[in-house]
């Protein structure tokens, strides 16, 4: 199939291009995909799925076929594959900013879009495009004998049906989620007693089930309430800005001090501890606050800024950044990895450790140095700093892993003491293989998760292992999690009982996948239901399980799907019980 008015060059080659031949092929197919992506813009109860989009694509082709009798020829699989890639590509790259610039504009006008990525149109006006062009080489072919006539028609009647079919059921249920929506929004502007833009209407309605925007931290207090930070406005209808407290039900606590203006994007905490007197220490400095270059800050239990503790932190001008490596110990003080790429001076240390006042532990930070990098006379002029991450176990003792002078650059684990001084009992036995992170379980064994690197998977291009190592540092061979298992591991939690909780993702473009692991390393049937798997539909940044084996997931999701049981909305943040159904008493409001 070719235009009639084609001109056929004597050697194709690979740019040649409907768009080059014959500009009758490439208009109806620009038009279409504006057509869909300003469609989807102004109405996205219709077009919330591949099929739609493949299907608006099979009438727009067959309805071009029909209007264009002149573009039926003969044309090689081969050359129309060619064909339809330079297209797409041109067509894709040409409506994808008219798209963006059309949905600021319905942003502009109040007609509430539905929030697109930045490149999302792009790869949607590309599929479009190949199913255009594919479906218009078929259909055109069709055309020439009757029976292919009659077959394109009804392969159209049907399809037609089902669009409708499809676009009535999800008009329906956008109605219903609009009311809701509307319903919050009239809510949320009788509390505040003003009238709020379209863009913040969007985003009050979108928090109904939960957060507005991407959870980055959570953190459970000893009163069983949740420390919530990320890049958030508003919950459940409510203002809710950078960084809030939720009651153990799911009720937003008005009694935390609410954060100054702002942008949480910024201050936002990646990680935030509690100490055993309720205040909580973050890593990331307030609007106006005197916070040091760490960004290490403590608030009272209430939310207020603690200003006497002012943590002795003093990066070099070309060092700073924040501090994100953190953990409490028993007694209430606070270890952090130091940020800085090298240790220059013999004051410094690659580990900190903090009193109750922020003043540091030099004799501690001396011995773990000692004990992690040797003596400061064999150091040179600086030293690497190696440590990747730590945990505290119930000993009191510090697994720390990292690279060290007596790994021969291998990742280790060394295990010191309260004291920092090393525990030689422990016999580190990674392997060369790097790992990317791990737990530490109370009594001192560890998991290691490594990548296995696997070329031309998609889309991390590697697959996730998880090996169990003993208290005393040594590889247990009952515990086995091979990379056939899952694809990518990226949280690792462990419920009182010594189940292993994993999330991740089972396959390619399963975004967040939740499952339970037996002690042998295979998976949970039971857990969540007959399937053994809890799903949600985006990505996961934090997974938390409490002493009573309640799992609380964060991230930023719309909703969370039990094994057993149907799609339940629920946005950055849910709770589930320790067998991984849905905890139906922790609900936004």
């Amino acid at each position: 199939m070719t235009p009639a008015s084609a001109r056929q060059h004597p050697g194709s080659t690979w740019w040649e291009s409907f768009a080059i031949t014959d500009w009758g092929w490439t208009v109806p197919a620009f038009a279409a995909a504006f057509a869909l992506l300003m469609a989807i813009t102004l109405a996205p109860w219709l077009f919330t799925g591949t099929g739609v989009i493949l299907g608006f694509a099979l009438l727009s082709a067959v309805a071009t076929a029909t209007l264009r009798r002149d573009m039926v020829g003969a044309l090689s699989a081969a050359t129309l594959l060619r064909y339809t890639l330079v297209d797409a590509t041109l067509i894709a790259f040409s409506v994808h900013p008219l798209a963006q610039l059309s949905q600021a504009a319905t942003v502009f006008a109040g007609l509430h879009p539905r929030p697109m990525a930045p490149f999302g149109g792009l790869l949607l006006a590309f599929a479009f495009v190949c199913a255009f062009y594919a479906t218009l080489g078929i259909a055109g072919h069709a055309r020439k004998s009757r029976p292919g006539r009659r077959a394109v028609a009804a392969v159209v009647a049907v399809v037609a049906a089902l669009l409708a079919y499809d676009g009535y059921r999800q008009f329906v249920e956008h109605a219903r989620i609009r009311e809701a929506r509307e319903a919050g929004v009239t809510s949320y502007e009788r509390a505040a007693g003003k009238k709020i833009g379209h863009l913040d209407r969007l985003q009050v309605g979108n928090s109904l089930h939960g957060f507005d925007n991407r959870v980055g931290a959570v953190a459970l207090d000893r009163e069983g309430r949740y420390l919530v930070a990320g890049n958030i406005h508003y919950y459940a209808g409510k203002d809710a800005i950078g960084l809030v407290r939720l009651l153990a039900d799911g009720t937003l606590d008005r009694d935390f001090a609410a954060m100054p203006p702002g942008d949480p994007a910024g201050y936002a905490p990646s990680r935030m501890l509690v100490a055993p007197d309720g205040s909580i220490v973050i890593n990331r400095p307030l609007p106006g606050s005197p916070a040091p270059a760490s960004g290490l800050m403590r608030l009272r239990p209430d939310g207020a800024i603690d200003t006497a503790f002012r943590p002795d932190v003093a990066l070099d001008p070309n060092d700073r950044a924040f501090i994100d490596n953190l953990g409490m110990l028993p007694d209430g003080s606070l270890l952090a990895i130091s940020p800085r790429r090298f240790v220059q001076r013999e004051q410094d240390s690659c580990l900190y450790r903090f009193d109750s006042s922020g003043a540091r532990d030099r004799a501690f930070e001396a011995a773990a140095m000692r004990a992690l990098y040797g003596a400061w006379n064999a150091k040179g002029p600086a030293v690497a700093c190696s440590i990747h991450a730590f945990d505290r176990l119930a000993s009191g003792q510090i697994l720390v892993r990292g690279i060290f002078p007596s790994s021969g650059h291998r990742q280790e684990l060394i295990r010191l003491n309260a004291d920092g001084t090393q525990d030689p009992a422990y016999q580190s036995a990674l392997g060369a293989e790097p790992v990317a992170f791990g737990l530490a379980t109370q009594a001192g064994e560890y998991f290691a998760v490594r990548h296995v690197q696997v070329p031309g998977l998609k889309p991390a291009g590697y697959r996730s292992t998880c090996a169990k190592f003993g208290a005393d540092g040594r590889p247990d061979p009952s515990f086995r999690l091979s990379a056939d298992r899952i694809q990518r591991i990226e949280h690792v939690a462990m419920q009182p009982d010594g189940k292993l909780i994993l999330a991740g993702s089972l396959r390619a473009m399963d975004y967040g996948a939740i499952i339970r692991v037996l002690p042998n390393g295979d998976p949970d049937p039971s857990f969540g239901g007959p399937a053994g798997v809890v799903r949600v539909d985006s990505f996961l940044t934090n997974l938390i399980v409490q002493s009573d084996g309640r799992i609380v997931i964060a991230g930023e999701f719309r909703s969370v799907t039990p094994a057993s049981g149907s799609r339940v909305e629920r946005y950055g943040i849910a709770r589930l019980l320790p067998d991984g159904s849905l905890d139906s008493t922790f609900v936004p409001r």
